[in-house]
């Protein structure tokens, strides 16, 4: 298989190419963007990126910008894409105010993947059987709303969600590992979480006791009734 590597060229949209061919009988699948990819090249005028269903892995600072940088990049379809890795899209501050981004099949986050984003149009909705939401991983995102599909299996690192200030609602599936500490700090307009399971469920959830400090919410809905969150 091949990642793509760097662009060279003026294009704005990007289309990224299924598979590379190499003569007769001798082509081989696009499977992955590069870690690094934006910064080769000087590729800060990106603003679409369109891939195919060959493509699941975004590498390691793939789409990463400079925070000086006035980034133009506003979206990307991940419908295929399942592995995110750190600092994919960090300080693309632009990213996802215009359209909303399918992550149904994404299972891994990685640390920073989506920190200072905009994600200010439409909900975030994960699919995945397994979903892993690593470190910081939306730290000062613009993200308005996120939900995990109540069948998923989820596992959340610390501060995920930190400084999401417009955060206004998060639903978690049944089947969350933990909830640890100050995950929804900072998201001061969390006014609504969601636990698809029961208040029995949740109560028996492995948690840091205070781990909703910081936003909001009063309670906590699950499928029976309300929990007080704990906040100190």
């Amino acid at each position: 298989h091949y990642e793509v590597v760097s662009y060279v060229g003026s294009e704005t949209n990007l289309v990224v190419p299924e598979k590379v061919v190499l003569g007769e009988n001798n082509e081989l699948p696009v499977t992955g963007i590069a870690d690094g990819f934006k910064a080769a090249y000087g590729n800060e005028n990106i603003i679409k990126v369109t891939l195919p269903s060959s493509v699941t892995r975004i590498g390691y600072e793939a789409f990463f910008c400079d925070p000086n940088d006035d980034s133009k990049f506003t979206f990307i379809n991940l419908d295929n894409v399942t592995y995110v890795a750190d600092r994919a899209f960090l300080n693309c501050d632009s990213l996802g105010e215009s359209k909303e981004l399918n992550v149904d099949n994404v299972s891994f986050v990685g640390e920073d993947a989506f920190a200072s984003t905009s994600f200010s149009y439409g909900t975030l909705i994960f699919r995945a059987p397994n979903v892993e939401i690593s470190e910081a991983a939306f730290w000062y995102s613009s993200i308005r709303a996120i939900s995990f599909a109540s069948e998923t299996s989820l596992t959340i690192g610390m501060q995920a969600f930190f400084n999401c200030s417009s955060l206004s609602s998060l639903t978690f599936p049944v089947s969350i590992a933990n909830l640890p500490r100050l995950i929804v700090k900072g998201a001061s307009s969390l006014t609504n979480i969601n636990y698809a399971g029961t208040m029995e469920q949740y109560n028996a959830l492995s948690k840091y006791e205070t781990w909703a400090s910081g936003c909001a919410a009063t309670y906590i809905h699950c499928s029976d009734g309300n929990v007080t969150l704990k906040k100190s």
